[in-house]
């Protein structure tokens, strides 16, 4: 059977919903919380009280440095949510930085992309994400793909 390269995907589409799963990763069994790793504050807040209404906590930073602070303080989430650029940092650069942490590598992470395109795709895959989606306001999407990398 042929399959198709998935980085040949097309992500021109942009008013349907997307989501690739490289591997579901079991969630921690400590904790629900979702780290939401995006500048765009409004955004964020909206995936935020999707995540907070099916039963997870919703952690939003800003930036990588405050990201990487909320994880050694309180330790790993269950997932990252992580934006693959955003003006104080490279989103994609942090969860390369986060697979090679010994406390942090296994935290499941999902690189969520306003407007995705092939490149995108094929860094976030190669840094380690754990899945790969179009940024959505549909929460059963949001969840879809939550659960499916979680495992849950």
């Amino acid at each position: 059977m042929n399959l198709p390269d998935p980085f040949d995907l097309d992500f021109t589409h942009g008013k349907e919903a997307l989501f690739v799963s490289a591997r579901p990763r079991p969630a921690h069994p400590q904790n629900n919380v979702v780290l939401i790793l995006d500048e765009d504050t409004l955004e964020a807040e909206s995936i935020a009280r999707m995540l907070n209404s099916a039963g997870y906590k919703a952690v939003i930073e800003t930036g990588a440095a405050e990201a990487l602070r909320h994880m050694v303080a309180l330790g790993a989430p269950a997932l990252i949510l992580i934006a693959p650029e955003f003006s104080s940092g490279n989103g994609i650069e942090f969860l390369k930085r986060l697979r090679a942490h010994p406390q942090l590598k296994e935290t499941a992470a999902i690189v969520s992309a306003s407007k995705p395109d092939r490149r995108d795709f094929r860094r976030a895959i190669e840094a380690g994400a754990d899945g790969f989606m179009m940024r959505t306001f549909d929460p059963a999407v949001l969840l879809a793909a939550v659960h499916t990398v979680l495992g849950d």
